[in-house]
C-alpha cells in the first residue's frame, strides 16, 4: 500500500496538487454549480452536502453563488482546517470529520461527491456509500459524482503526458503513482453505471469525461416516477 495521506503538507498545497493532477478540476466545479443552479436556484431553503470538501474550493464557489445551507464532510482534519481558514464564513459546525454520512443529517436537495469515493478501496463499501447518498437525497434531489476510473494503458499514457504539460516531471509522476497505489482504487465506468441504477437513481448521465476522470449527474426518483 502506498504512503499517500491527506496530511498538513498535502492540505497546504492541495489546490496546486489538484490542478496539476486532475484534468478539468475547475471545469467540474463550475459544472457542478451550473447543474445545481438549473435544478435548485440559490435559496435559503436549499440544503447541500459536499462529500470530500478538501480545502474548500467548491464550498467557496457555492457560497459565492448564493448558497448558504451547506454541510461539508472530509476524513482529513488538516483538510478541514484548511477549509475553515479559506472559507471563514462557514460555521465550524458545518465542517464534519467523518468517513460516512452521519445518520443525524437531514435529507439534502443535492450532494456533491467529486474525486472522493475512489479512495474507498473496497467496492462493496463504495457501493454502500453511493446507496447512502441516495438515501440522504430528497425525492428529485441531485447527485454529482466524479471518479478516476479504470483505463487501458493507452489512456494512462495520455494522462501522464497531460501531467507533464502541467509541469510535473517523470519522477514526480512516478512518485505520486506509487504513493497512491492501494490508496486510490479505480473501477470501470460501467461499474458506476450499474451501481447508480441499482441504487435507484434516474437520469444517470455522463456530464464530463477526460482522460479517465468521469463526472456523472444522477437524480433520485420522485415517488411513482419512471426510470
Amino acid at each position: 500500500r502506498g504512503s499517500w495521506v491527506f496530511d498538513d503538507r498535502v492540505a497546504a498545497s492541495f489546490t496546486a496538487e489538484a490542478e496539476s493532477n486532475i484534468p478539468g478540476y475547475r471545469q467540474v466545479i463550475q459544472l457542478s454549480l451550473a447543474m445545481l443552479g438549473h435544478m435548485f436556484p440559490p435559496s435559503p431553503t436549499v440544503r447541500l452536502l459536499e462529500i470530500g470538501c478538501a480545502n474548500g474550493n467548491t464550498l467557496k464557489a457555492l457560497l459565492a453563488a448564493g448558497y448558504a445551507d451547506i454541510t461539508a464532510l472530509d476524513t482529513s482534519q488538516p483538510m478541514l482546517a484548511q477549509c475553515a481558514a479559506q472559507v471563514p464564513s462557514i460555521p465550524t459546525s458545518s465542517l464534519i470529520q467523518s468517513a460516512t454520512i452521519p445518520p443525524s443529517l437531514a435529507p439534502f436537495d443535492a450532494i456533491f461527491a467529486n474525486w472522493t469515493l475512489h479512495f474507498i478501496t473496497d467496492l462493496a463499501e463504495r457501493e454502500a456509500y453511493i446507496l447512502a447518498c441516495y438515501a440522504k437525497l430528497r425525492e428529485g434531489g441531485l447527485l454529482v459524482l466524479t471518479e478516476k476510473t479504470m483505463q487501458p494503458e493507452s489512456v494512462r499514457a495520455l494522462y501522464a503526458s497531460w501531467k507533464r504539460q502541467q509541469g510535473l516531471t517523470d519522477l514526480q509522476i512516478a512518485q505520486k503513482e506509487a504513493a497512491l497505489s492501494g490508496v486510490l482504487s479505480t473501477a470501470p465506468a460501467e461499474w458506476y453505471h450499474r451501481v447508480l441504477a441499482r441504487a435507484g437513481f434516474s437520469e444517470v448521465c455522463v456530464a464530463v469525461a477526460q482522460l479517465g476522470f468521469v463526472t456523472w449527474t444522477a437524480v433520485r426518483r420522485e415517488a411513482g416516477g419512471g426510470g
